[in-house]
């Protein structure tokens, strides 16, 4: 969805209950913006109580207590985030359950 000062933002709900999220920056120069719990189509719930975004490129982890995302683009670059609700692993929830290597 495009937004008015040159950023296109998707988001996706997962099948686990996170959020991805593309932001692209079409602009020729850089672009910072703090994106809304609503803009990024998250439930009221996990805006309201916060949430952790992972770059998927970068591995960089941002938190949010109130539902804001601060974001900044560089010329016609792109960013791809996952939300988690506050509270939870990014990974599906609990990381004990990673099973182990058979020999």
């Amino acid at each position: 969805m495009p937004r008015g000062d040159g950023l296109l933002l998707w988001t996706r709900p997962l099948a686990d209950g996170d959020t991805a999220v593309l932001a692209v920056n079409r602009g020729d120069s850089p672009h910072a913006a703090t994106l809304t719990g609503a803009e990024l189509a998250l439930p009221a719930t996990a805006a309201a109580g916060g949430y952790r975004a992972t770059d998927l490129w970068t591995g960089t982890i941002t938190t949010s207590a109130d539902g804001a995302l601060p974001l900044t683009l560089a010329p016609h670059a792109a960013a791809l985030l996952r939300l988690t609700p506050a509270g939870l692993t990014p990974a599906g929830r609990d990381v004990r359950r990673v099973p182990q290597a058979q020999d």
